[in-house]
C-alpha cells in the first residue's frame, strides 16, 4: 500500500463517488416507484367516482321513464272515454290505440333512457270568450311604453321629490289617453276628479227623480229657482272634466302641457263662480244676505276669479318654481276666501246641529287640507322616491278636493230643499235671472283671456332669437 498522500486523497474521492451514484440510484427508483403507485390509487378513485354518477344517472333516468309512463297511462286511461278508441297494453314496454273497425295505431316506446317522445294534445273545448276579447284587445291596442326618471323628461314635467313614474313625451294622443289604465305619478291625478264627476252627475240625477216637482213645490223643477243649482252642476263636472284631462294628456309635450292647464285654471274659475252663486242664493244666512258684501258679493267674486284665473295662466307660463307656485296660491287663496265667506258667516252665527251645518264643516275641512297638501310637498319630503307612484301631496290635494266637492253637493242639496219654496219671494225673479245671466259671461270672458295671454306667450317664444 503506497504511503502517497496525493494518491491516497484521489483513491477516497473515487470511492465517495462510486457510493454517492449508488445512493442516487436508489433514490430515483424509490420515487419512479411512489409516483406509480400514486397514479394507480387515483386512476382508482376517478373510475369509482365514475360507476357511481352513472349509477346515479341510471336510477335518475328509469324513475323519470317511470314518471312519464305513468301519466300517459292515465291520459290514455281518460281517451277512451271520450272518443271510444280502445287502449291496449301489449307489454311493460310499448301501449297500442285501437278503435274498432280501424287499423292500430302505431305503438308508443319507451326509451331507455332520455324523455319519452311528446305526443300531440288535441283540445274539443271551445275557446273562452274573455280570452278572445283580451287577444283581440292586445292586437288592436297599441303596447304603452314603460314610465321613466325625471332625468329623461324635460324640466317643465319634473316635481320636486318625485324621481321615478314619468311617461315619455312625444308620444301618439292614443297612448296617453290609453294611459288612463296604467300606473305612473300622474294616475290617481286622472281617477280622482274623473270618479267624482261621474259620482256627482249620478247624484244629480238621482236627486232630480227622486225629488223632482215635489210636494209644494219643493223639488227640483225647470223653473228660475232650480236654475242656480243647475249651473253649479255644470260647473263642477266641468272644473273636475277639464282637471282629468289636463292630467291625463299633458305630457304629450311642452305645448300641451301648458296649453291643457290653462284650460284647468279657466275650470277651475268656472267651479267657484258656480259655487259662489249656489252658497249666496242657497248656504247664506239672512242677515249675510242683507249686508255689505253680501249686496256686492256675485260683481266682487267675479272680478276676483277673473284676475285670479289671469295671474295662474300669466305666472304658468312666464315664472318657474317657487315663484309660480306663492302667486297661485295667493290669487287662488283669496278667490277661495271670498267664495267660501257665506258659509263661514253661517258656521260663525249660527249652531253647528244640523246635517247641513256639519256637510259645510266638512266642506270647509277638508278645503283646508287640500290646500296644505297642494301648497307643501309632504310626504315625499321626508322620503324622495318612496311616494313617486300612489301618495305624494299632489295627489292627496286632488283626492281630499273631489271629496270635498261631494260634501258641498250634499249640502247643496238640503240648503236647496230649505230655500227653495221662499227663493223666489226673498230675491226676485229678475235678479235670479241676472244672476244666472253673469255665469255664462264670467266663463266666456275668462276663457278669451287665457286665450290672449297663450297666443302672446307663444308669439314672445317665436320673436326671441334662438
Amino acid at each position: 500500500m503506497t504511503s502517497d498522500p496525493s494518491a491516497q486523497i484521489q483513491h477516497f474521492i473515487f470511492k465517495l463517488h462510486i457510493s454517492s451514484s449508488a445512493v442516487l440510484g436508489d433514490l430515483n427508483r424509490d420515487v419512479s416507484r411512489l409516483r406509480k403507485d400514486i397514479e394507480s390509487v387515483s386512476e382508482r378513485t376517478l373510475s369509482s367516482k365514475s360507476l357511481r354518477l352513472e349509477g346515479i344517472k341510471s336510477i335518475r333516468c328509469s324513475n323519470r321513464n317511470k314518471e312519464d309512463l305513468n301519466k300517459k297511462t292515465r291520459s290514455y286511461a281518460d281517451y277512451p272515454l271520450k272518443t271510444g278508441v280502445k287502449l291496449e297494453q301489449k307489454d311493460e314496454e310499448e301501449m297500442v290505440l285501437t278503435s274498432p273497425g280501424s287499423k292500430s295505431i302505431s305503438p308508443v316506446k319507451r326509451s331507455s333512457c332520455g324523455p319519452p317522445p311528446i305526443m300531440p294534445q288535441v283540445s274539443f273545448a271551445t275557446p273562452s270568450p274573455c280570452l278572445t276579447l283580451l287577444s283581440l284587445l292586445d292586437r288592436l291596442l297599441p303596447s304603452l311604453p314603460p314610465t321613466v326618471q325625471d332625468v329623461d323628461v324635460p324640466p317643465l314635467f319634473r316635481e320636486r321629490f318625485i324621481l321615478a313614474g314619468y311617461r315619455p313625451t312625444g308620444q301618439p294622443w292614443r297612448s296617453y289617453a290609453l294611459s288612463l289604465f296604467q300606473m305612473h305619478n300622474d294616475t290617481l291625478n286622472v281617477w280622482s276628479p274623473l270618479l267624482a264627476a261621474v259620482c256627482m252627475a249620478l247624484r244629480f240625477m238621482m236627486f232630480a227623480i227622486l225629488r223632482g216637482g215635489g210636494p209644494e213645490g219643493q223639488g227640483i223643477s225647470v223653473d228660475v229657482s232650480s236654475l242656480p243649482l243647475v249651473l253649479y252642476m255644470f260647473s263642477a263636472v266641468t272644473h273636475l272634466s277639464c282637471r282629468a284631462a289636463a292630467h291625463l294628456l299633458h305630457a304629450h309635450s311642452e305645448q300641451a302641457h301648458r296649453s291643457l292647464f290653462l284650460l284647468d285654471f279657466v275650470g277651475v274659475a268656472t267651479y267657484q263662480y258656480g259655487c259662489a252663486l249656489a252658497l249666496s242664493l242657497y248656504s247664506a244666512a239672512g242677515g249675510w244676505t242683507q249686508s255689505m258684501l253680501g249686496k256686492i258679493f256675485l260683481p266682487a267674486s267675479a272680478l276676483l276669479l277673473w284676475f285670479s284665473c289671469a295671474v295662474c295662466c300669466y305666472t304658468k307660463l312666464h315664472l318657474r318654481r317657487p315663484h309660480r307656485k306663492l302667486c297661485q296660491l295667493a290669487s287662488m287663496g283669496a278667490a277661495s276666501w271670498l267664495v267660501l265667506s257665506p258659509v263661514a258667516h253661517r258656521l260663525a252665527a249660527h249652531s253647528w246641529r244640523g246635517s247641513p251645518a256639519l256637510l259645510h264643516l266638512l266642506q270647509v275641512v277638508l278645503f283646508l287640507l287640500s290646500a296644505f297638501f297642494f301648497s307643501c310637498p309632504a310626504p315625499e319630503c321626508f322620503s324622495p322616491g318612496r311616494f313617486d307612484i300612489i301618495g305624494h301631496g299632489h295627489q292627496l290635494s286632488h283626492f281630499l278636493l273631489s271629496l270635498c266637492t261631494l260634501a258641498q253637493q250634499e249640502a247643496l242639496f238640503q240648503d236647496f230643499l230649505w230655500r227653495r219654496p221662499a227663493l223666489v219671494r226673498d230675491f226676485g225673479e229678475e235678479r235670479l235671472l241676472l244672476a244666472c245671466a253673469s255665469f255664462p259671461c264670467v266663463i266666456l270672458t275668462c276663457g278669451m283671456m287665457a286665450v290672449a295671454v297663450s297666443r302672446g306667450a307663444r308669439a314672445q317664444n317665436e320673436s326671441e332669437p334662438e
